[in-house]
């Protein structure tokens, strides 16, 4: 399996929640008279982690994906098998978009030291081309709004 960042290579990590989040947002209401009321709209971005357990990733490659992720408003292309996305990384998040863990902690680090226990998290802005679950029919995203919401009444 081949998994490329902005062209950085990474190991063999898998996505965590593919199947989570769906293209619908949705919010349920309850009117006066009892009758529901929903709001749906389709989202114009995903939430992707790539995480891996057991897999080990070098210093040197997470010191690259935090100088680009340290970058404000950039996005990047993530090629994921056959798939490719347009993402940025999710810097909002409290635990910051990169985790991981020294194998062997040490106070001195080495760019060959290696980690484990990684998650980098992103944001799809954009799918490309896809063969997995994430993909969309539409070709252009905005990826600060939401698109065709509609009302309904019953």
């Amino acid at each position: 399996m081949a998994i490329t960042l902005d062209g950085i290579s990474l190991p063999d990590l898998t996505i965590a929640n593919e199947f989570k989040e769906t293209k619908v947002r949705a919010v349920v209401a309850e009117s006066i008279g009892g009758k529901a009321i929903i709001w749906e709209t389709s989202r114009s971005m995903e939430k992707l982690d790539l995480v891996g357990e057991e897999e080990w990733i070098d210093l040197s490659v997470l010191v690259a994906l935090r100088a680009r992720a340290d970058v404000v408003g950039a996005v990047y292309t993530l090629i994921y098998e056959s798939s490719t996305y347009t993402v940025r990384f999710r810097n909002e998040e409290s635990s910051g978009a990169i985790e991981a863990s020294p194998i062997v902690p040490r106070p001195n680090s080495e760019d060959t030291d290696v980690y484990t226990k990684i998650k980098i998290k992103l944001l799809v802005l954009e799918i490309s081309s896809s063969s997995s679950s994430m993909s969309s029919s539409s070709s252009s995203r905005s990826s600060s709004s939401l698109s065709s919401s509609s009302s309904l009444s019953l």
